[in-house]
């Protein structure tokens, strides 16, 4: 058994006060990390190195939470830092799987239990605009809606072993998006994959 306890009070990164003292404002990576507190990757590779020890398998949920706490708050800058952190979470699961198993018999499921802030480009009332691409090194012009969940689609890859079954279950259609699953599927479908 392992347990990390992170040297912080609230989030790992997300809520670290700022050079100017303001975080909503800061840009991604314009205040340095703290140093005493491990990345999500960091904390994915040594959950695996633990759990691959059991012989039968194992199974490992890895949360970017903070993605919806900077959403909350309306923080642009650390909602891009920490989409990045999962980003590097999803590849050190990606790399282990091509080191330590291999695609016919690990399924990696990637998603969000829900969207926060309806964010769009500016200017989307009362009609949505894309988020506004303003060039290389400065954040996107966007628009936030609330500062609550929504309930807007969310992406959903999944790559591995039982993939085809989430295709399977992707019977609703959205106009804009395509096929999509109700969410809920996808617990159902874990569990059926677990039990064979």
């Amino acid at each position: 058994r392992v347990l990390g306890v992170a040297q912080v009070e609230v989030t790992l990164q997300q809520e670290r006060t700022s050079v100017d003292g303001n975080a909503a404002d800061d840009n991604p990576g314009q205040t340095p990390p703290l140093k005493t507190v491990p990345t999500l990757a960091e904390m994915t590779r040594a959950a695996l190195n633990v759990l691959d020890n059991d012989p039968d398998g194992l199974f490992l949920m890895v949360e970017g939470g903070a993605i919806d706490w900077a959403s909350h708050d309306h923080q642009l800058g650390r909602l891009i830092e920490e989409t990045m952190d999962f980003v590097s979470a999803i590849e050190a699961v990606a790399a282990w799987v091509e080191a330590n198993s291999n695609w016919n018999e690990t399924l990696v499921v990637i998603t969000a239990d829900h969207e926060t802030g309806y964010l769009t480009g500016p200017g989307s009332n009362p009609d949505w605009k894309p988020v506004q691409n303003n060039g290389k090194g400065k954040l996107p012009g966007v628009e936030w809606f609330t500062d609550e969940h929504t309930n807007s689609l969310v992406p959903l890859y999944v790559r591995g072993a039982g993939a085809d079954a989430f295709k399977k279950a992707a019977t609703h259609t959205d106009p804009k998006r395509g096929k999509y699953l109700d969410n809920t599927d996808i617990g159902k479908i874990i569990g059926t994959l677990l039990s064979k």
